[in-house]
């Protein structure tokens, strides 16, 4: 590592990254907490439009403009704005967890969840399988994800062992 060092490594700045994210989770939190209609309705509306806002706007703009279109022609319905996002797979499962963990208001968030979500987004949908904590299967397996990316989801290593030996 001290090479990495002199080379202008930084082990920090991950942690950093992710409770700086874990910030931004609890203030949308405290806003839905402010207007509790979003997280009984439209909560992955909500989740997905912030994710679009955070992680694509300076590439959806950049698109939009080399294409000459207008964001009414990538979002012109409610619909169209789903499938925008849902046709990521990686954003997919990101909306998908990020949706999830807001659905429990209690949720206090940690850098550690910015650190699943993140793994879990890239495992999912390119790993033909996947062991995860108990909470994140059932999100996961509860909203259908496996079918949607063709990968085994699992909670216990004893789990990937036989569907190992299965195959």
């Amino acid at each position: 590592m001290p090479v990495l060092n002199l080379r202008g490594w930084d082990p920090t700045v991950a942690r950093v990254g992710a409770k700086k994210r874990a910030e931004q989770e609890i203030e949308l939190s405290a806003r839905l907490d402010a207007e509790p209609q979003w997280r009984r309705g439209r909560l992955r509306d909500v989740v997905s439009g912030r994710y679009v806002a955070i992680e694509l706007l300076d590439l959806l703009n950049e698109t939009i403009t080399d294409r000459k279109l207008a964001t009414a022609d990538i979002f012109a319905s409610r619909e169209a704005a789903r499938r925008f996002a849902d046709s990521m797979p990686s954003a997919d499962v990101h909306i998908t967890l990020t949706t999830a963990a807001h659905r429990n208001r209690d949720k206090q968030w940690e850098p550690n969840d910015i650190f699943d979500i993140d793994a879990l987004s890239s495992a999912v949908p390119y790993c033909d399988a996947v062991v995860t904590e108990r909470h994140a299967c059932h999100v996961l397996q509860s909203t259908k994800m496996p079918a949607k990316t063709g990968t085994k989801i699992m909670a216990r290593l004893q789990d990937l062992v036989s569907w190992l030996d299965s195959m």
